[in-house]
């Protein structure tokens, strides 16, 4: 399987939202947006120049099927982000797609961001 980002658009964050709304995916992805509205909202102040969130969106054999990004990036003091991602497509999870994925937006982070390192969270059952 080949896996590339891309660049997010309003309608792949349109998409996103509904395809989190699943509620196996909602109990484990948290979120602040509640509504698509507040989605696209968020998205749009990710484009801002002071922004302190960025991602892509992850294709699968040139299928959409999730997002990866960062959040609080702090290029001053801490030099660091969190990062976060999402497969929706529930039939790819457990496919190493998002390790190939992060791999890929970690280096284009690492170069974008005067940053030295990432923290993320992950489930322990999450191998």
């Amino acid at each position: 399987m080949t896996v590339t980002l891309a660049e997010r658009t309003a309608a792949h964050v349109s998409t996103y939202w509904r395809k989190t709304q699943d509620a196996e995916i909602k109990a484990l992805l948290p979120s602040s947006a509640q509504s698509e509205e507040q989605a696209l909202e968020m998205f749009q102040k990710s484009l801002l120049p002071a922004a302190t969130s960025y991602g892509k969106v992850i294709l699968a054999d040139g299928q959409y099927v999730g997002d990866i990004w960062c959040y609080c990036i702090d290029e001053q003091e801490e030099k660091s982000a969190m990062l976060s991602y999402c497969i929706f497509e529930k039939s790819l999870w457990n496919k190493g797609i998002v390790t190939q994925a992060a791999e890929l937006f970690l280096r284009e982070i690492f170069e974008r961001y005067s940053i030295e390192k990432i923290g993320a969270f992950t489930y322990s059952a999450n191998t």
